[in-house]
């Protein structure tokens, strides 16, 4: 039942193209598995026939036809030659097919990797505003990053296993034509010792597993919180209290980690002792029974090899089966995430639809609030013409970032539409999405270069457009200073530039989409109040574009047309 638990969750997880490449990928490892079966009775038959013939064939009588037809061969002064030729011809074929299947291995889960990486990056994407308030943006990379990698290892460590047993299975035959009561012993001491060991360390793992899955992002988190706090950690003398928290988080991540690597070490050394009594007790039984030894010497090569072909199997059962149990965890985690992929998503239409904002944006009797939330807006009744400029003031957490993202798309109001000319925002989210350009309070900037933030991913470099925007937010002067310009590095948050210059360069982002409604979301709260003045001149002078300016100081707001408040969740004019 676990394994087909297991094979529906792969199933999910992979691609249609990649699961068929995961069956010729186990078919594969399963005919290696037939070949090493092959190389353990290979050896010990081609030193029986050196040592004496009759050795060999007398383990085949118990079929007439085979042998007589082996006694033809033997009987044969060059059968010898003609063995020792296709023992090298098998090893040379099997050496050729190994190197070719390891390559085909590396390269499938390396495709695996960036096949399961991209699509979740792709699935977070269609994820709608809601999820992405919800989930911390660290553990989704950490899910796309470092859970993946394990989701990956998961995969690759479940075909080894059921490749392993097959071949033990295989081996276990061989063993068992040889001498069948030697063989159910040995199996025997080898199964209560697996069971014993995998009950004992199963249930910890487990726990352990766990314990690393959760750090694994809790260090993110903390890490992230003190490169971005470096200024308050700095000035207020808190490094020692965060070092401690990420001390502790790693403590918590590595010991489990060590827990595994200390365990994964356990089964070859005990593998290893176990070989060694087998073959030793073998000789003093042998002893011990006055046995003739060179009878003995082809049986105990035969089990001697098989134990050496067994033993990595057995270790690399028990280790990848450790490695599943480590990684339960991660590709539970994944396959949630794929089985949830339509939820939570943005719909948008399923054909574009040409959209000119011609005259109106109208809200008509909206009301929304979050989950486990009091009610955030009211029956907001709102117009704004074409080529207005409105701003909306309000308190801290009066909803007035709510109302905006709610304009844009990104929140489905509880009741009411929002109407863009004739057209409901629902119908043509997408296209009108396409018409905003949006200048945050919490902006931020590419680690680089001054271009490469204004273009934001787009292809075209159009220099002429990136340059009158430029100049439209007053940022001429500044790149002029500059020796690279416009391919000036900006730094990691845009620390090399000052926080009126980035912020003009949000501006001049938001400007290079061509946007019909240009939102600025208390995008001067950050600045010094010369700078706030220079911003807020630079966004009155922009022409032929409809505006909405949302801050908590009024008198940021002179140059708007009309300005509106928003209280007690409702919204009143009061310009």
């Amino acid at each position: 039942m676990m394994i087909i638990s297991e094979l529906k969750k792969i199933s999910k997880i992979l691609k249609d193209k990649d699961k068929k490449y995961y069956v010729v990928y186990f078919f594969a490892f399963i005919f290696i598995s037939i070949l090493e079966t092959m190389s353990v009775g290979l050896i010990p038959a081609y030193f029986t026939i050196i040592i004496d013939t009759n050795l060999l064939l007398e383990q085949l009588r118990f079929n007439t036809q085979l042998y007589e037809f082996s006694k033809s061969l033997f009987d044969k002064g060059s059968i010898i030659l003609y063995f020792t030729y296709a023992i090298l011809l098998f090893f040379l074929l099997k050496f050729i097919y190994s190197i070719i299947f390891h390559f085909f291995e590396a390269k499938y889960f390396n495709i695996i990797k960036i096949n399961l990486s991209t699509s979740l990056t792709s699935l977070y994407l269609r994820k709608n505003y809601i999820f992405h308030t919800e989930n911390n943006p660290l553990v989704l990379s950490r899910n796309v990053t470092s859970e993946v990698n394990t989701t990956a290892a998961y995969l690759k460590s479940f075909v080894i296993v059921i490749k392993e047993i097959i071949q033990i299975f295989f081996i276990l035959l061989l063993l068992l034509f040889a001498n069948f009561k030697i063989t159910i012993l040995i199996l025997s001491l080898s199964t209560i010792l697996a069971f014993i060991y995998l009950k004992i360390f199963s249930s910890k793992l487990a726990k352990k597993s766990k314990i690393s899955f959760y750090e694994r992002g809790e260090k993110s988190k903390i890490i992230d919180q003190i490169f971005n706090l470096i200024i308050e950690v700095k000035l207020y003398n808190k490094s020692k209290y965060f070092v401690e928290k990420f001390s502790k988080s790693i403590t918590r991540e590595f010991e489990s980690n060590m827990f595994f690597d200390y365990i994964n070490k356990l089964p070859r050394i005990f593998l290893e002792f176990f070989i060694v009594c087998l073959v030793i007790g073998s000789m003093f039984f042998a002893l011990f029974l006055k046995l003739d030894l060179i009878a003995l010497v082809p049986i105990i090569a035969l089990y001697f090899f098989a134990a050496l072909r067994v033993y990595p199997s057995l270790n690399a059962i028990l280790l990848n089966r450790l490695s599943l149990i480590n990684g339960q965890v991660s590709i539970d985690q994944i396959y949630s995430e794929i089985l949830n992929a339509n939820k939570d998503i943005d719909l948008y239409e399923d054909s574009e639809k040409k959209l000119d904002f011609k005259n109106l944006l109208e809200l008509k009797n909206i009301s929304f609030k979050y989950k486990n939330r009091i009610t955030a807006l009211q029956n907001i009744n709102l117009k704004i013409n074409k080529y207005e400029t409105i701003g909306i003031v309000g308190e801290t957490g009066s909803g007035k970032s709510t109302l905006i993202k709610i304009i844009m798309g990104f929140l489905e109001p509880d009741s009411g539409s929002v109407f863009i000319d004739k057209n409901e925002l629902k119908d043509i989210k997408k296209s009108w999405q396409k018409k905003i350009g949006y200048v945050p309070q919490n902006f931020s900037m590419l680690d680089d270069t001054i271009s490469a933030n204004i273009l934001f991913g787009e292809n075209e470099k159009d220099m002429k457009k990136i340059y009158n925007i430029i100049k439209e937010v007053s940022l001429e002067e500044f790149i002029n200073t500059l020796p690279n310009k416009i391919d000036t590095l900006v730094g990691p948050n845009a620390k090399q530039v000052s926080g009126g210059q980035a912020q003009r360069i949000a501006i001049a982002r938001a400007l290079y989409q061509n946007p019909q409604l240009l939102i600025f979301d208390e995008a001067t709260n950050s600045l010094d109040e010369k700078t706030e003045k220079e911003i807020m001149n630079n966004i009155y002078s922009l022409k032929n574009r409809t505006s909405i300016i949302i801050t908590h100081k009024k008198s940021l707001l002179n140059g708007c047309n009309k300005i509106f408040k928003i209280e007690n969740n409702g919204i009143i004019n009061i310009k």
